[in-house]
């Protein structure tokens, strides 16, 4: 099978590695677990909820994502001085051109990140 057709299928590219909530911003470690460049990442955040949807997209980050490379990324989300937020990864723009969508809530590794007092 070409690796295009089996990076698609790959449960979740990308890993949560940490999180933090500095004022009203997030900032989130994360790594590509595939074998090609990512181009795009789209997260979802959300106060936690057990077992039920996340949110619609609250960030997208584009760059050029390497695999097995640790990334940073900051951003704003009012959302963040309210206590905890969960983190889902929604979906990624793959450096073959191909974007890959989470299927289930759960396809995915969640992050929850809980405010510092």
């Amino acid at each position: 099978m070409p690796l295009r057709a089996q990076e698609v299928r790959i449960p979740c590219p990308v890993m949560l590695v940490s999180g933090h909530v500095r004022g009203t911003s997030i900032e989130l470690s994360f790594r590509n677990e595939g074998k090609v460049p990512i181009q795009q990442v789209s997260l979802g955040c959300s106060p936690p909820m057990k077992g039920q949807a996340r949110d619609a997209i609250c960030h997208t980050e584009s760059g050029l994502f390497y695999p097995r490379t640790p990334y940073t990324m900051e951003f704003g989300y009012t959302g963040a001085r309210r206590g905890a937020v969960t983190i889902s990864v929604k979906g990624a723009r793959l450096g073959t051109g191909e974007f890959w969508m989470a299927r289930s809530a759960r396809a995915c590794r969640s992050l929850a990140i809980a405010r510092r007092k």
